[in-house]
């Protein structure tokens, strides 16, 4: 679900966003007057998929988010960053999270997600690119486990492949500037 809020004062509105599904790609429309509003700030709630957090913690992981980002119970928290661009539909993050298993630590964060491609892409331990795919976005705001993290943790981790695994349900909320400051 991704809504967009339009600040006034100490106030916020909730404006008219959606996404259409045509020919299998992903459209973003904003209400109008807001598609040349910069994004301010805002939140990415990822709902996360128990019986996969389960399966990662019965193979021995340890997960934890990586400030400012947050864990609590099965809801991650990811804040949005003012670098993002609705009219190119990509929405950038902060934060991330991070695997460890025996003696091994991954972190997996600066989230973006990418409207056109059904993506969410990353940076791996810090690293000065952030195009590596980590989840698909499927019918629903459904993350599954991108191909290339599960191969990775394969190789990294020797734990059985996961590719396709549902990660949890994203809940965009982006906060957009008032109208003509962009």
């Amino acid at each position: 679900m991704f809504r967009a809020y339009l600040k006034k004062g100490n106030h916020a509105t909730l404006e008219v966003c959606f996404i259409r599904l045509i020919n299998r790609r992903r459209f973003f429309t904003l209400s109008p007057g807001l598609s040349a509003e910069p994004i301010t700030g805002g939140v990415t709630t990822v709902a996360l998929n128990a019986a996969t957090v389960g399966a990662l913690v019965g193979l021995g992981f340890g997960i934890a988010p990586i400030a400012p980002s947050t864990l609590t119970g099965l809801d991650a928290t990811f804040p949005i960053l003012k670098e993002g661009d609705l009219t190119a539909g990509l929405i950038y993050h902060s934060g991330g999270l991070v695997f460890t298993k025996g003696g091994t630590t991954t972190d997996i964060g600066s989230f973006i997600i990418n409207l056109v491609t059904d993506k969410v892409t990353g940076s791996v331990n810090n690293s000065a690119t952030d195009t590596t795919p980590f989840f698909d976005i499927g019918a629903g705001d459904v993350l599954s486990l991108d191909p290339t993290l599960a191969s990775a943790l394969v190789s990294i981790y020797g734990v059985p492949n996961l590719s396709g695994a549902t990660i949890g349900v994203a809940t965009v909320d982006v906060t957009l500037a008032p109208r003509g400051s962009g």
